[in-house]
Parts: C-alpha cells; structure tokens; sequence
C-alpha cells in the first residue's frame, strides 16, 4: 500500500484527452494500461443511490471509493463518498446534445409538476 498526501491534482493538467495524466496524482500510482474491476458493480451502487437519495435531482457526479480489502484476493469495498450536485465535465468527455435533452426533459417536468 502506497501513503496518501499531496493536493491531488494541484499543477496538473485539466484534461486526461491527450493522455498526459498516466499516474495517480496522490499516489503516482501507474495508471496506463490498468483496468479498474467492479465498475459495473460501482456504477450500479451510483444509480441506486441516485434513485434513492436524489431521485428528483436530474444529474449528480458519485465519488466512490474502491477500499482494499485484509485479504489482497478479495474484491474491493465499494464505499459511496459522496454525490456531487455542482458537477462539472473538465475531466471528461460530455455529449453535449444529449446532456441537453437530458435538462429539457428535466425542466419540462418541473414545468408539469407545478404549473400544470
């Protein structure tokens, strides 16, 4: 196991597009070429907690960490962080069309709901 410290990504680039950010900025961890397991099982965690904490919030950002087990054969724990609901895109791609359509249904309810 690595230590934490550091600013995670203080003075790094703001984008992973070009494939500069190859290491963990905490732990300079090698990144490149490594595959994160449970991330079906990560996402599914994100979904249901969306459904049931914030089902009326139309987009959310879900930290989650992968808690290594005593047992270093044992899958991950899957930990829920926290939601993010200011989140933003700068470290993503983003289909901005359908995030689009996305808020309009949102607001098109909204506008249902209480105005009839």
């Amino acid at each position: 196991r690595r230590s934490v410290s550091g600013f995670k990504s203080f003075g790094k680039p703001w984008s992973t597009v070009d494939g500069s950010i190859d290491h963990h900025p905490d732990t300079d961890l090698l990144l490149r070429g490594c595959k994160l397991p449970q991330v079906k099982e990560a996402l599914e965690l994100c979904e249901r907690s969306h459904e049931i904490l914030i089902p009326s919030v139309p987009l959310a950002g879900w930290d989650v960490a992968f808690a290594a087990q005593e047992d270093p054969e044992a899958p991950a724990q899957l930990v829920l962080l926290e939601a993010n609901l200011s989140c933003n895109f700068f470290r993503g791609t983003v289909n901005w069309e359908e995030y689009g359509n996305i808020l309009d249904l949102h607001f098109q309810a909204l506008d249902r709901k209480f105005f009839g």
